[in-house]
């Protein structure tokens, strides 16, 4: 008798770097509903040493065409000799297979870091998003192990990613996905 009630997935989608305050605010509650409370893999927090200097990068849900609310994120951070690394991507259950935010978010992390001079890319990935990076134009370089899981780390092919001049302002909207 009672239909269930889909929740709504907007089919436009912004990719903007996070340049307010609720773009952090929906990143770390995004992060922490996907890597605490639905993977397990931190007790409380995911933060670390390495969101004080990070870039967070965020996907914007479209609706009326005003930005409604972070539905994927992730961070990219320069190491050292313009070695930069990419993490803690998460994207809203809602999204994972409907939208690509995964996809879109992976070249806007590589191609800012590209604008930024990266000599290379590298990520730590769970072991079953290896697939998904393969896709991506990522190769394999060593699995690993961290906070008691299996992991990858895995280095982009630059050259398969656009050369970014600067992500779009939080408040200009990008295409439908």
């Amino acid at each position: 008798m009672f239909e269930r009630v889909l929740p709504f997935v907007s089919p436009t989608i912004a990719v903007v770097l996070a340049s307010e305050r609720w773009h952090c605010e929906g990143s770390r509650s995004l992060r922490r509903q996907v890597f605490v409370a639905e993977q397990g893999v931190f007790a409380n927090d995911d933060r670390d040493q390495h969101d004080q200097h990070a870039l967070t990068i965020v996907a914007l849900s479209v609706v009326a065409g005003m930005h409604d609310r972070v539905i994927g994120t992730v961070r990219i951070y320069e190491d050292a000799g313009r070695v930069w690394y990419g993490g803690r991507l998460a994207v809203a259950a809602e999204y994972r297979r409907y939208s690509r935010v995964g996809e879109r978010l992976t070249v806007a992390a590589v191609s800012t870091a590209r604008h930024h001079a990266a000599a290379r890319f590298l990520a730590t990935v769970q072991e079953a998003n290896v697939a998904f990076f393969e896709r991506q134009q990522f190769r394999l370089l060593a699995p690993l192990s961290l906070h008691g899981r299996a992991h990858a780390l895995m280095e982009a092919e630059l050259g398969s990613f656009p050369l970014a001049h600067a992500l779009l302002p939080a408040h200009a909207v990008t295409s439908a996905a």
